[in-house]
């Protein structure tokens, strides 16, 4: 690089030897007698002439070759050294009009217009050069980011066929299930119907349950008179004062017995009729006569008696407090409504929850479907040359500008939606790599754009299409949409997929370097 340089600037002082301004440094040798010629040709070849005709401001050749430091040739081209910078060309048309031509730098293509130009080749030359070490810096960034996409998509591609062999498994099981609750559905639904059909004959039930009812309340005011008159003879036989020891009285015998013909009640049939509904009754000894159990209310029983029953009632109530969860009545139904909620002759029955359950496993079914659509439709596709491409299958970039919204799903579609943000319109689908002319092309030219195609048709015109181009950048993304025909549309992109790998990035000072 640095031997050109100098041999360019040699060159450029050989031309400024001869007097020969706007001289490129590579065409030196055109402009220098050779031997005893004196003659000058053309570019084109288009004529011949002396070399005192060369730059004497009037044009000779067809291609404007003998004029490259005058503005005489409107097709010639000026050539500005910039040294110190890099030069460039100007045509010559702006050669000493006067204004002083950022291409030139060094002001040159003034030399006889009076114009004072300041050489600025050297701010010119630092921006340059920022410029130059910015957009290598871009491309190695971007070269280890395609880079990652590379190793990733190789990673991803390592278990996809894992990933189909497993969800080929799960959609066989999916279908199973769907097949069953759809099933049970139907069988639901028409339980559900015969339930609605005999729900005619519920009528006469409600009346028997209310005879039922009226029976259960003339029992209930049954047992509380038979509890009045239990507790009378309870209190009667209380007031007996049988003796400690000796026989009984016979006199007290009779007034028990008078108590209880007066009550219409025997001790037999009140111990039968309340055993199992009262719990506080009475206790009874063998022989029909009621024994005092609490000793505690007993004059002759002894104190620590007392105690040890009253200590015994004690436990026996923290016994029945601590074991109640136990004995929770609504643990049957609890688990009941459980068993019902998996049992299939439940669901049976139940044409909401199969619905449920239906709709449940369709979700599931449909995610699975899509994700195995979508691996099987990767696998196949042309995803770049070490399938940079990958990784950014399907997924979407938007745009928006001050009239319309749009939206770029990759190997997918591309939509145009208005700002209103009604009616979406489609600009067309994922059809090949390459640009509009043709896809044709070599490899690095192949997959940096993208045709979309068969979008909804323009009024009175064609499909509409889309051309995708993009250029090296550490992000994808959409930088511009622009309409260059009618239903034509091309959008400049960028992605790192489209950076030079580490293996492929060009030399420094090379053509693509110095972008």
């Amino acid at each position: 690089m640095r031997h050109h340089a100098a041999l360019l600037l040699l060159q450029a002082v050989a031309a400024t030897d001869i007097g020969l301004r706007g001289v490129n440094p590579a065409d030196v040798a055109r402009f220098r007698p050779a031997g005893s010629s004196d003659s000058f040709v053309c570019f084109d070849r288009s004529a011949t002439i002396s070399f005192a005709s060369v730059n004497d401001d009037f044009c000779d050749c067809a291609d404007g070759s003998d004029e490259p430091g005058t503005s005489a040739c409107e097709n010639s081209r000026f050539y500005c050294v910039n040294q110190g910078h890099v030069g460039q060309f100007l045509p010559s048309s702006r050669v000493n009009d006067g204004v002083c031509d950022p291409e030139c730098c060094d002001g040159s293509d003034e030399y006889a217009s009076g114009a004072k130009c300041v050489n600025t080749c050297a701010a010119a030359a630092a921006a340059f050069k920022k410029q130059r070490d910015e957009a290598e810096a871009l491309l190695r960034e971007g070269g280890r980011r395609k880079k990652q996409l590379i190793e990733r998509a190789r990673s991803q591609g390592a278990g996809r066929k894992d990933e189909i062999d497993m969800l080929d498994l799960k959609i066989t099981a999916l279908e199973a299930r769907l097949d069953y609750y759809n099933e049970a559905k139907a069988k639901a639904a028409e339980y559900e119907k015969r339930a609605k059909a005999a729900s005619g004959k519920s009528g006469r039930c409600s009346e028997r349950l209310a005879e039922l009812h009226e029976i259960r309340q003339s029992l209930r005011s049954a047992a509380s008179s038979l509890q009045g008159k239990y507790n009378a003879l309870a209190s009667a036989i209380r007031d007996i004062d049988l003796p400690a020891e000796g026989p009984v009285d016979a006199g007290q015998v009779r007034a028990a017995h008078a108590v209880l013909d007066s009550n219409s009640l025997t001790l037999d049939e009140s111990r039968n009729f309340y055993a199992d509904d009262y719990s506080d009754a009475p206790d009874e000894e063998d022989d029909g006569v009621v024994a005092k159990k609490d000793p505690c209310n007993e004059d002759d029983a002894p104190f620590v008696a007392c105690v040890f029953y009253s200590l015994y009632d004690v436990g026996a109530y923290f016994v029945h407090g601590a074991m109640a969860p136990f004995y929770w009545d609504g643990w049957g139904k609890l688990a009941r409504m459980f068993h019902e909620w998996n049992d299939p002759e439940a669901l049976l029955q139940n044409p909401q929850k199969a619905q449920e359950l239906a709709a449940k496993v369709e979700g599931e079914l449909s995610v699975a479907r899509d994700r195995l659509k979508d691996l099987k439709e990767l696998d196949s596709k042309d995803m770049g040359p070490a399938r940079e491409w990958e990784t950014l299958f399907k997924k979407c970039f938007q745009f928006q500008d001050p009239e319309y919204k749009y939206e770029m799903c990759l190997f997918d579609s591309i939509k145009q939606t208005p700002k209103s943000g009604f009616g979406d319109v489609s600009l067309g689908s994922f059809s090949r790599w390459g640009n509009r002319a043709g896809s044709n092309l070599a490899a690095d030219t192949k997959y940096a754009s993208m045709m979309f195609e068969n979008g909804q048709g323009c009024w009175n015109g064609p499909a509409r299409s889309v051309e995708v181009v993009f250029q090296c950048g550490l992000d994808t993304k959409i930088l511009t949409v622009s309409e260059p025909n009618k239903c034509e549309y091309r959008i400049e992109a960028m992605s790192p997929a489209v950076c030079p790998t580490p293996a492929e990035e060009p030399a420094k000072g090379s053509a693509a370097s110095e972008l």
